[in-house]
């Protein structure tokens, strides 16, 4: 996959149009069960991770990754504490379920705020719109030297993965090609038109 494959396909195909389904076809319902505020904000967060990977060419470092990103991309990224965001709101909502402060989904600014029992609030709502407009500015500042390692980066680990759990994945059922199925993942399997490979090594 070329650089400009990944950003059309992966970057503001898979990721930008999950979170703008997410923003408008999941409204907002404070208070309520389902607002999606924890879906949210770890699914940004992640992307995050990963896409400051892209600078940092290292795929194991949230602070890093996250800070190098929003320093690049962001436009307010002085609103936002990349350690907290990690330790208190990645790792809570991933280990925890529950982050370890509250998350909101109201808009607010700024997004990372205490409130008046000095608990650290994340609005996920923001957050979403402060990577969304981050996105092409991300575009901008990837180099073709740094996709490319990253990618290999990827694709190695990918293989190295696959190979480790070759035995138990060949024990898995078989059921080919089946209509209608659509998954998005890091797949090398060329066969099955309907799923897509991102970092297929032998994609043009």
């Amino acid at each position: 996959m070329s650089k400009i494959g990944f950003l059309n396909e992966v970057v503001f195909g898979y990721i930008k149009k999950d979170l703008e389904n997410i923003n408008s076809y999941l409204p907002k319902k404070p208070g309520e069960p389902g607002n999606n505020n924890f879906p949210i904000a770890l699914c940004v967060l992640s992307y995050m991770e990963y896409l400051g990977s892209f600078f940092t060419l290292n795929d194991f470092n949230f602070d890093e990754n996250v800070k190098i990103y929003m320093e690049r991309c962001f436009k307010n990224s002085s609103s936002y504490h990349p350690a907290i965001l990690g330790d208190l709101f990645r790792n809570g909502l991933a280990h925890d379920y529950f982050a370890r402060g509250g998350v909101a989904r109201d808009g607010n600014r700024p997004p990372l705020y205490r409130n008046y029992d000095n608990i650290v609030i994340l609005d996920a709502e923001t957050l979403l719109v402060d990577f969304l407009a981050s996105l092409d500015k991300f575009a901008t500042e990837l180099t073709d030297d740094n996709f490319n390692k990253r990618i290999q980066i990827a694709i190695d680990k990918i293989n190295a993965k696959l190979a480790n759990y070759s035995s138990e994945i060949n024990k898995l059922p078989f059921f080919g090609n089946m209509p209608g199925a659509h998954t998005s993942g890091a797949t090398i399997i060329s066969s099955m038109q309907n799923i897509t490979k991102p970092y297929d090594p032998n994609e043009k």
